[in-house]
């Protein structure tokens, strides 16, 4: 009776640590999938409201060098068709910042880039104006072109793209953060199923054990 009760015993233990492996590797799936999938959204994230707006700042940074260089060139022209090639030209960079700035403010922006970003257009905006007065007032000295504008808008692109960075440095320690909790619960899972292997041996042999001191009964 004894060894039958021992046995039952024996088996629920065993029952109850197998139940506790699943659920222990049930919960493991379920928590790794859902860092997985976050890791997903997080990269998916950099890649959509971190990578391609820095090539949006930086497109607008060389469309403003470019619109500068060409201001150079026209205020030292002599040529009226050729002025009026510039402008043409500098006219074009504005339609390629515009189409460009309305691409980065449709990204996931954080309420200090929206900040910037409103800054930068307001700059630009000057920058814009004054560079519209000296075409219409035809000036050739060099001095007339509006630097002091220009260097405020270049600075308020720049800090954008400080934020904008560290931001993105921000996102990728998140990721790492997730990842490295992923591994260290795939680490622990493999713990806790070798502690269970372990105990599940150790139910075994004591069973043997037990039997092996259970006293045999022969008829004669």
């Amino acid at each position: 009776m004894e060894k039958w009760a021992f046995y039952i015993a024996r088996k629920y233990r065993v029952a109850l640590l197998l139940a506790l492996v699943m659920v222990v590797v049930l919960a493991g799936n379920i928590w790794e999938k859902e860092k997985v999938s976050e890791l997903g959204r997080s990269f998916s994230s950099i890649y959509a409201d971190r990578l391609v707006p820095a090539g949006y700042i930086f497109e607008i940074q060389q469309y403003m060098y470019q619109k500068r260089e060409l201001g150079v060139k026209w205020l030292a022209s002599r040529n009226d068709a050729e002025r009026t090639a510039v402008r043409d030209d500098i006219r074009r960079y504005d339609r390629q910042i515009e189409e460009t700035l309305q691409a980065f403010g449709a990204t996931f922006l954080v309420e200090k880039e929206t900040e910037l970003l409103a800054v930068f257009r307001q700059k630009y905006t000057d920058y814009h104006r004054a560079e519209s007065v000296l075409f219409a007032t035809g000036s050739a000295d060099p001095a007339a072109f509006p630097t002091e504008r220009f260097n405020g808008a270049v600075h308020a692109l720049s800090a954008l793209m400080q934020v904008q960075a560290s931001v993105g440095r921000e996102m990728r320690d998140h990721s790492r953060q997730a990842l490295s909790g992923a591994f260290v619960f795939a680490d622990l899972e493999i713990g806790i199923l070798i502690i269970i292997a372990v105990m599940i041996q150790v139910l075994v042999l004591t069973r043997k054990s037990v039997s092996a001191r259970q006293p045999r009964f022969r008829l004669n």
